[in-house]
């Protein structure tokens, strides 16, 4: 399994592993969720994509600036969701995200003055 920041080329498969997580809210709604999130530059996101190709999972992040719990700084970097498809877990995507994938969101998102 390897981690790629998210691109225009995951959009879909990343929008049906969102209706997958969150049911509740339309495959539309998530496509447009993701078109809105592609273009703030305050939101990240990195995907897992198995040894066949297939986009298996994703972690979204981002820089939140209002209140978030337990914080008493601003701003926070926020996960916002991750989710791996139950077939595919133990693939150590979630091990590695935080450690690794969150410090290049981090890095990928606007600087903190």
């Amino acid at each position: 399994m390897r981690i790629e920041q998210a691109a225009d080329e995951h959009l879909e498969a990343w929008a049906r592993l969102r209706f997958e997580l969150w049911p509740h809210s339309s495959l539309e709604h998530h496509r447009a969720e993701l078109a809105q999130f592609r273009v703030d530059e305050n939101a990240s996101a990195f995907v897992a994509i198995d040894s066949a190709g297939h986009v298996v999972g994703f972690a979204e992040a981002t820089l939140r600036h209002d209140y978030v719990n337990g914080c008493e700084t601003s701003p926070v970097l926020f996960l916002e969701g991750i989710y791996v498809r139950p077939e595919d877990r133990r693939g150590r995507f979630a091990r590695l995200s935080p450690h690794g994938g969150w410090r290049l969101a981090a890095l990928s998102l606007p600087r903190m003055h």
